[in-house]
């Protein structure tokens, strides 16, 4: 915004959607179960019920359930749609660990481990002679947990066909993210397929991203610009291919990386882990409307109406002046302290512009946005207010002419 012009912005979409949030969580999380699986037999009622208290802890205490819902409906709202992405994945933590002293014997239960790598070998140092020769070892050791994950999905980073209606027909879906080095390598996959294709290519500099990692309260402004040199662009593809050549087209995960989109790794899947969800829906379009964008309009011209006004009222408390060159203080008169001086070599070699008050126009209309219910009466009433309303003081109203008594000649 120029210098000196107001810069406030209505906040009608995050009032509207903040008002809407709690609503539609205690939908979901009210009963405390967002999951129920009803029978559909009378034998199925205790396997309902396992399914139910299963799914609900894997979701609610392993996932952190309520947060995933939360950025799940919030996304929605704003972006429109929301994304979850359920999958089941191992993960591998590596701890350092050393042994002193190690025989040939430990040495080779320590190897007989798969998860156990030994980075270095060395004699051990003793005083005496020991009986049988002893190493010191330095080995890495590969932790692996497996879980159920629940995940949100950044509606950027989400890419799917423009022909889509549902997640089931979707003939491509992925999902877009950037990682480091380290955590490609601790997947299984080689150093030399990932060391060329380092960079972050499109897609970073997206503005939602950006929106959202801007700098805030004072915090640090997240750029994945500042990582460039160790991170790599990601795509996890959900495709259907004929990879047989049977004729049939099967979904599949494919994983490429970098610019050129360089294949990693081809496995065959049943279905693609995404639920994917609209709070406005459309027909046959896989992405509705958001409601941040039905209320951007309101927002928009409540913005423009504040801001005249107070444009305005900032001219009335500090008007401009006109001032001839070299006859006035300029220093004076730019100071508008209160109480201040201003020098003049002659009177009247400045004067005050005259400017028009915005506000009697202003005002109603958005005391008018803020009451109405609806964008329509909104324009209606504010239509009605600017043709009965005027800038300039009405004009005076013209007197009846005064006529002379004329006497009558008898």
């Amino acid at each position: 915004m120029p210098e000196g012009k107001s810069s406030i912005v209505s906040t009608d979409t995050a009032d509207v959607i903040e008002f809407l949030m709690p609503q539609l969580m205690e939908v979901f999380m009210r009963s405390g179960e967002p999951v129920k699986f009803l029978p559909q037999h009378p034998d199925d009622f205790d396997k309902a019920h396992a399914a139910t208290c299963l799914v609900n802890s894997i979701f609610t205490a392993q996932n952190n359930g309520w947060a995933v819902l939360h950025d799940f409906v919030k996304d929605a709202l704003l972006f429109k749609c929301g994304v979850i992405k359920a999958y089941y994945d191992t993960e591998v933590s590596y701890t350092t660990e050393s042994y002193e002293g190690v025989t040939d014997l430990d040495l080779a239960a320590l190897t007989a481990d798969a998860d156990v790598e030994i980075v270095t070998t060395t004699p051990a140092n003793a005083e005496d002679p020991p009986l049988f020769e002893q190493f010191d070892v330095e080995v890495r050791r590969a932790k692996r947990v497996s879980k159920i994950c629940v995940e949100n999905v950044p509606p950027e980073n989400f890419l799917f066909s423009s022909h889509a209606t549902s997640v089931q027909d979707a003939e491509f879906l992925a999902e877009r993210s950037y990682m480091t080095m380290g955590e490609l390598l601790a997947q299984g996959y080689d150093r030399e397929d990932i060391e060329p294709r380092l960079g972050l290519g499109e897609g970073y500099d997206e503005q939602e991203t950006q929106v959202r990692h801007r700098q805030i309260d004072g915090g640090a402004t997240h750029s994945y610009a500042a990582r460039e040199g160790e991170m790599v662009r990601v795509v996890e593809a959900f495709m259907r291919l004929d990879l047989h050549e049977t004729g049939i087209p099967t979904m599949h995960r494919v994983l490429a990386i970098g610019q050129d989109n360089f294949v990693l790794d081809v496995q065959p899947m049943k279905r693609a882990p995404f639920v994917v969800a609209s709070p406005i829906r459309v027909p046959h379009r896989l992405v509705g409307r958001s409601i941040a964008e039905m209320v951007a309009d309101v927002q928009k011209v409540k913005s423009v109406a504040l801001r005249g006004v107070l444009d305005n009222l900032y001219l009335h408390n500090d008007q401009r002046m006109v001032v001839v060159e070299g006859r006035v203080q300029i220093e004076d008169v730019l100071s508008s302290h209160s109480g201040g001086i201003i020098r003049l070599t002659r009177r009247a070699w400045f004067s005050r512009c005259r400017l028009r008050k915005s506000g009697r126009r202003g005002w109603p209309c958005l005391i008018i946005w803020t009451t109405c219910g609806t964008p329509e009466q909104a324009f209606q009433n504010m239509r009605w207010v600017l043709t009965r309303t005027r800038c300039n003081p009405r004009p005076r109203r013209r007197s009846t002419p005064r006529f002379k008594a004329v006497r009558r000649k008898c």
